[in-house]
């Protein structure tokens, strides 16, 4: 997921919203209920770097998706956001981000938020 003009809090309420919907509502299919679960992965658009207009669209949304792989990793009914670190990116530091988001948070250069 990737909320454009969100503050963080605000892609993280949207992003728990979602999972809480889908856990707490069944799914009908003929005539049976099934519960389901699911994992979402944000981060907001633009996205903190050296220089923003480096960071497109496709990548911010391969960043949202980083994100919600290290969701599927922690387990069912998770929402984990993808957050710019207290630097800007630079050029490396983005690949390394796509390349791993939770070795990039060890090294310091992400942030992810756990819910």
């Amino acid at each position: 997921m990737v909320a454009p003009d969100s503050s963080v809090e605000g892609a993280r309420e949207l992003a728990l919203r979602i999972v809480e919907t889908v856990r707490s509502r069944p799914f009908l299919l003929e005539e049976r209920e099934f519960f389901l679960t699911c994992s979402v992965g944000y981060c907001g658009f633009p996205f903190s770097s050296e220089n923003a207009t480096d960071l497109g669209w496709n990548e911010v949304v391969q960043f949202a998706d980083g994100a919600l792989y290290e969701a599927k990793r922690a387990g069912k009914n998770r929402a984990v956001g993808l957050l710019s670190g207290p630097s800007p990116l630079n050029r490396e530091g983005v690949r390394r981000v796509l390349q791993d988001p939770g070795k990039a948070e060890q090294q310091g250069l992400i942030l992810l938020t756990r819910s």
